[in-house]
């Protein structure tokens, strides 16, 4: 008899013998060990790759936070020059606020402060406008 037999013929009676253990009362869990030591390398790769997809959203949604607080700005700057704005443009800027407001109260350390006089200013105006219905058409 030859090691390859031996091999071939011990190969069911284990896999008999690690499944009985498997479904026994017992706590001892052969396949899901196997399986963690088979796909250790692989398990290590997903953990990685989960972080960097995960430092990607936070740089993405920063990076619209920041993209909201320029528009931001800049709207209430042509509201102080006296641009007139539309109501659509009044609504999508106050989206943006409300984005932005939630953004910045979910991450205490992001760089804030410079909006709030402009958010303010900007719900003020639209409420006076919506008020006398004097939108830009």
């Amino acid at each position: 008899m030859t090691i390859a037999d031996i091999v071939y013929q011990g190969l069911p009676i284990l896999a008999i013998l690690l499944t009985i253990i498997q479904v026994s009362p017992l706590k001892i869990d052969p396949w899901s060990w196997i399986g963690k030591a088979f796909n250790k390398d692989v398990t290590q790769r997903v953990d990685k790759l989960n972080n960097r997809v995960e430092k990607l959203e936070n740089t993405v949604d920063e990076s619209a936070a920041i993209q909201a607080r320029a528009r931001i700005l800049r709207f209430e700057g042509e509201l102080r020059r006296h641009i007139d704005h539309t109501k659509g443009d009044f609504d999508a800027t106050l989206k943006d606020c409300k984005s932005y407001e939630q953004y910045t109260a979910a991450h205490p350390d992001f760089e804030n402060g410079m909006t709030e006089p402009a958010i303010m200013h900007i719900r003020q105006n639209y409420a006076e406008r919506l008020e006398r219905n004097d939108f830009l058409v």
